[in-house]
């Protein structure tokens, strides 16, 4: 799956675009549920080939910025693998909103 410069690929298909979603208050259960986590797992949903993991990242006075991802070949990247990645991205998140300004994200829920 490419994206082109200048083209806006659909929010609600694939981790990115979720957690932007999800972060910016769309409700729903999916929704409060990556809030609660802190992170969303896709695989196969924009390409039937590709998974990944996202976080949030802020900037200043908690405003969301966009969301920070690890992705690649579904045949390298599982599902267990990507829910062992999400702790170190959530805390890589936290990083940069803090750098960016911002303050810690989110901290993963049990």
């Amino acid at each position: 799956f490419h994206i082109r410069v200048g083209q806006v690929p659909p929010l609600e298909k694939g981790s990115p675009g979720k957690v932007i979603l999800a972060f910016t208050g769309t409700p729903g259960p999916e929704f409060d549920s990556i809030r609660r986590k802190g992170y969303y797992i896709s695989v196969g949903e924009r390409d039937t080939e590709v998974a990944s993991v996202s976080a949030p990242v802020y900037g200043v006075n908690w405003q969301l910025l966009g969301a920070i991802s690890i992705s690649g070949p579904l045949g390298r990247l599982t599902k267990k693998k990507l829910e062992a990645f999400a702790e170190t991205l959530v805390g890589k998140a936290n990083q940069l909103s803090i750098a960016l300004g911002g303050k810690r994200a989110v901290s993963l829920a049990g």
